[in-house]
């Protein structure tokens, strides 16, 4: 059992930081989905409880802080509060904000959220990197969306390397300084999976990681538009 288990980590980290060869080695084993998919959220389902409830905690805290106007958030809204608006009136709205449950109430909520999340995720990413890899001329007959599903639940499991370091970054004082390093660890496992991809559907690495960054710029254009949208909508009603 503890040979499997040192074998198996070993292969997860063979792909995070070899993951040209590493993965074409893995999609010769011609994994299925149901196997791979059982892995993926074995590994990323409690990694994702603990980062939800890791966020939960720090929004809640952030939001009692904005309640009572203290610590660094009342710091920093007085700071820019408006001369025409007393601190005593803003405390006083504040504190009629409804109050958020604890974080021991908010667990099992939690804990089926996860899973969702997990699989929220992976469906999203497929359908993303499928099109956006069908774009870029990399998908060969006979070879649809089902290998996709297989290849970024693959990626996904090795990404639980990254999300667990990736914790750090909730460490007080330590996670600022982490800033700058875990988001180019999370730049790197966002194009590990155009590696997968590329092994699966037999196509050039550049495909593979260019559907990815193609993924990237197409949400970022969508998001923003969005936004935008909402900032005209919003305007359009306090004018």
């Amino acid at each position: 059992m503890i040979v499997e288990t040192l074998a198996f980590l070993g292969g997860l980290w063979r792909r995070a930081h070899s993951p040209a060869g590493a993965f074409r080695l893995r999609a010769s084993e011609a994994p299925r989905l149901g196997p791979s998919l059982r892995v993926m959220l074995l590994l990323r389902t409690p990694l994702a409880f603990v980062s939800s409830a890791l966020g939960y905690w720090s929004f809640r805290s952030a939001y009692q802080a904005l309640r009572t106007l203290e610590g660094d958030v009342g710091e920093l809204v007085r700071r820019f509060l408006p001369v025409s608006v007393s601190v005593g009136d803003l405390r006083s709205a504040l504190a009629e904000l409804p109050h958020l449950p604890e974080v021991g109430c908010a667990v099992p909520w939690l804990a089926l959220a996860a899973p969702l999340g997990v699989l929220s995720l992976w469906l999203h990413d497929a359908a993303w990197d499928h099109g956006c890899l069908w774009m870029l001329g990399g998908l060969k007959a006979g070879r649809g969306l089902r290998v996709t599903l297989i290849a970024e639940a693959e990626a996904l499991s090795v990404g639980s390397i990254g999300v667990v370091v990736g914790l750090a970054g909730a460490l007080p004082h330590l996670g600022l300084w982490l800033t700058l390093p875990l988001a180019a660890l999370t730049g790197w496992f966002w194009i590990l999976r155009g590696f997968a991809l590329a092994a699966w559907h037999e196509c050039p690495v550049w495909k593979g990681v260019g559907a990815t960054l193609l993924h990237l710029m197409l949400a970022t254009c969508c998001l923003a538009g969005l936004v935008g949208c909402c900032l005209v909508c919003l305007a359009a009603v306090l004018a």
